[in-house]
């Protein structure tokens, strides 16, 4: 049997970042096999966890004939207002990304972040370190 791949330790290496398990990887299309550094975002757990909860109020999903159908529940406003409000808090989450992969990507190496001026570490969320 293959071992599956372990999407946290290549998070972690990507960014030179450490982080314990109150941290989950989420995989932004939902899709666990697509394990590319822009499809993962690091969240805490109850974060992580109240997304997914949070999505399924939303749709129902059915199988016909074999193929799956998602249908959004039209009615589910509460459910909505909640996806929202959570998405909003995942919006921090998406800029510490962003901002570490624009750094990375103008030639900065990963180890070179912590040096920057405004990049100790207090830049990081509580919880993470530099590794």
């Amino acid at each position: 049997m293959a071992k599956s791949f372990n999407y946290r330790k290549y998070y972690k290496d990507y960014y030179g970042i450490d982080f314990g398990k109150e941290f989950d990887i989420h995989h932004i299309d939902i899709n666990r096999e697509n394990n590319e550094i822009n499809n993962l975002i690091l969240l805490p757990k109850r974060l992580h966890l109240k997304y997914h909860y949070s999505l399924s109020g939303l749709y129902r999903v059915s199988e016909d004939d074999g193929l799956m159908k998602i249908y959004l529940i039209p009615y589910a406003f509460d459910d909505i207002e909640k996806y929202l409000e959570i998405a909003h808090q995942m919006e921090s989450w998406a800029s510490f990304k962003h901002t570490l992969d624009t750094l990375l990507k103008s030639g900065v190496k990963k180890h070179e972040i912590r040096n920057l001026v405004g990049f100790d570490k207090y830049f990081l969320p509580e919880g993470i370190s530099w590794k």
